[in-house]
């Protein structure tokens, strides 16, 4: 009896143990993972209608993930899927990524992970999605966000509860252009600075400009934006820089079309006919070197077009002597024209002349210039001379004043060396005179090659300096002196400007550390 009892209790305890051996395990409690499954959204900013990449990531933690379907929330107000391929797969997935979407919300599923099959140890880049800005999308940060996503580890599918975000940053944009100019040694050459096209209204700006030092000095930088202009230049290191904020806190801001600055260079005597030197801003993306910013100070996406100095050719008129020459001037230019390319020339009389930039058509207004240079002109007359090629386009170009004696008279020659020297309010002027002259006219206007026919002043004798009064600081001003006689009145001088500056003003030339 006792060996029975002893066998069933054997029996019950190996029973136990059998049964109930692994129960303590299975009835603890499993400890919660340090690292669960992570979702990431990544970031990207861009103009409108400019197609973005937004990258996503899973952080698998301590789990490996051999399936995912996530939903990728965004604002349809704000982005919309682009055309085509909207969503990469990055992770080598065994198939193509299962994609849908639904009002703002895009679903993308996916299993089995390249070698492994297994998302394991590390974050890692599952897919990209290319999002096109809208048109009307207004700017600042759009968020994408996930909600409702799960994972599969074994077979069951298990929820994320771990995510970041992402975001678009929808920008303003802005381009600016360095415009072109051109003329010869000794001559300005005068290149606009303005804002091509902006999205919102600009509030202030900052931009460095590399120039040719052995080839152009700035002579001046006149400001066209309104109050607060600031500018400086090195014409030994060949840089200069233009400054502007709107002095009315964002009610006077800048808009597409409008004009920055405008830089008037000196063109130096090493410069040589056909030379293009290039105005550039050397890194447009450090803000040191080039800024722009809405009304609000924030910083835009911003892109600059390089400019550009073209030397022109070195065109001079003479009075022709002899008969059959009264009424014409003598044109002689000092290059040679290139193979297979003429000389063109058209005369603007008493009009600005308007230089061809390189590249332009010649129209037919333009006439052969003939080989003995001679061409009908008053005294005085504005004309330009083009180089044109075989496709009739201008290579170079330059221009000169005509002189034309009357009658039996003699032309005076034109006064040289015209300086102007800016004071508050005023200019200082000062040329070398003329042999013969009586007196001289002082011609004075707004715009470069623009003077009027009425002179500001006229000064007698042997008189080589004036001082122009009553001008408005700021504002560019241009000059040129003729030279007189009892017979006539000759060409213009060089032409010379200068921006009067009230005391304390920091508007010229000063040497500033390399940022704006």
């Amino acid at each position: 009896m006792r060996q029975q009892s002893m066998k069933l209790l054997s029996f019950i305890m190996t029973l136990s143990i059998l049964l109930f051996g692994w129960h303590p395990l299975r009835a603890a409690a499993a400890p919660a993972p340090e690292h669960p499954v992570r979702v990431e959204v990544g970031q990207a900013s861009g103009a409108r209608e400019d197609i973005v990449d937004v990258p996503v990531f899973i952080d698998p933690g301590d789990y490996g993930v051999w399936k995912y379907s996530l939903n990728i929330s965004y604002d349809p107000a704000v982005l919309e899927l682009a055309e085509g391929a909207s969503v990469t797969d990055e992770a080598d997935a065994a198939g193509p990524l299962e994609v849908t979407t639904a009002g703002g919300v895009l679903q993308v599923e996916a299993s089995s992970f390249g070698d492994s099959y297994f998302i394991m140890d590390e974050k890692q880049k599952v897919f990209t999605i290319h999002f096109k800005i809208k048109k009307t999308a207004p700017s600042g940060p759009s968020h994408v966000t996930v909600n409702d996503s799960t994972y599969v580890e074994d077979e069951e599918p298990q929820a994320v509860t771990t995510v970041t975000p992402g975001m678009v940053t929808v920008s303003d944009t802005a381009a600016v252009t360095i415009g072109s100019g051109s003329g010869s040694a000794g001559q300005t050459a005068s290149v606009p600075v303005y804002l091509e096209n902006a999205s919102a209204d600009v509030g202030s700006y900052g931009i460095r400009i590399g120039f040719d030092p052995t080839a152009l000095e700035v002579s001046s930088i006149a400001g066209d934006s309104g109050e607060r202009f600031i500018s400086s230049f090195d014409n030994t290191e060949g840089t200069l820089i233009g400054l502007w904020a709107d002095a009315a806190g964002g009610d006077r801001p800048l808009r597409a079309g409008d004009r920055l600055f405008t830089i008037h260079f000196k063109v130096k005597a090493a410069a040589a006919a056909g030379d293009r030197l290039p105005l550039v801003v050397t890194d447009a993306n450090a803000l040191e070197s080039f800024s722009v910013t809405d009304t609000s100070g924030k910083e835009m996406m911003k892109t600059v077009n390089s400019g550009m100095v073209t030397i022109g050719l070195t065109v001079a008129s003479s009075d022709p002597t002899g008969a059959g020459t009264d009424g014409k001037t003598k044109i002689t230019v000092a290059e040679t024209a290139g193979a297979g390319n003429i000389f063109k020339y058209k005369n603007f009389a008493g009009a600005a002349a308007d230089l061809p930039d390189v590249g332009d058509a010649i129209e037919a207004d333009y006439a052969l210039l003939p080989e003995d240079g001679l061409v009908e002109a008053a005294n005085g007359d504005r004309i330009v001379v083009a180089e044109v090629n075989a496709a009739g386009q201008a290579v170079r170009s330059g221009q000169t004043t005509a002189m034309v004696a009357s009658g039996q008279g003699t032309v005076l020659a034109a006064p040289s060396n015209l300086s102007a020297t800016a004071g508050d309010g005023q200019v200082a002027l000062s040329w070398n005179g003329v042999a013969e002259a009586t007196y001289y006219n002082i011609y004075m206007g707004t715009l470069t090659g623009e003077y009027g026919a009425t002179p500001a002043a006229t000064v007698t004798g042997a008189t080589y300096a004036y001082h122009v009064t009553g001008l408005a600081n700021g504002q560019t001003y241009y000059f040129a002196v003729k030279a007189g006689d009892e017979a006539g009145i000759g060409p213009n001088s060089n032409e010379a400007s200068a921006i009067p500056q009230s005391a304390g003003s920091n508007q010229g030339e000063r040497q500033y550390d390399g940022g704006l």
